[in-house]
């Protein structure tokens, strides 16, 4: 079950989150997959490609069963942006999100997690919900450069 969840969210990989334009409303239209309720405004920069972000991380399906908890484990979780193919849910869940950011993001389970969900952990039907709250934030080189800075021979 522990390796099925840890596929389910992309524990592990990291990912390419999204930013979000600057003038998008705190819930957005019943047409997209994700709505996103900030609990408590980030400061700074929104994420980047590069960034290594450590983050809580709580998951509830629709009919309240939870699939995910990083603070009943006592562990947080640390991801890079942008360095290994992504999950949908994480570009969903994190897109625009700031340091020291908390908050509420309701999420289409099948867009996140393709037709099937993640059996047996949970189907992809109706949607996900998820509580994240950014702890910190290390700013990394942009992955285009630090890709164009080949190690000498």
């Amino acid at each position: 079950m522990v390796s099925d969840l840890s596929a389910a969210l992309g524990i592990g990989l990291s990912v390419f989150g999204l930013r979000l334009p600057q003038s998008a409303p705190p819930s957005l239209s019943v047409f997209t997959p994700a709505e996103v309720e900030v609990v408590r405004p980030g400061t700074g920069d929104p994420l980047r490609p590069g960034d290594r972000v450590t983050l809580n991380l709580s998951v509830r399906t629709q009919d309240g069963k939870e699939i995910a908890n990083t603070r009943k484990r006592g562990l947080a979780y640390t991801l890079v942006i942008g360095e290994d193919d992504a999950k949908p849910f994480w570009r969903l869940v994190l897109a625009g999100i700031r340091s020291g950011e908390e908050r509420l993001v309701r999420v289409d389970a099948e867009a996140a997690f393709g037709p099937l969900g993640v059996p047996p952990v949970f189907l992809a039907q109706g949607e996900l919900r998820a509580s994240v709250e950014v702890l910190r934030v290390v700013r990394g080189q942009p992955l285009a450069l630090a890709a164009s800075r080949k190690p000498p021979r």
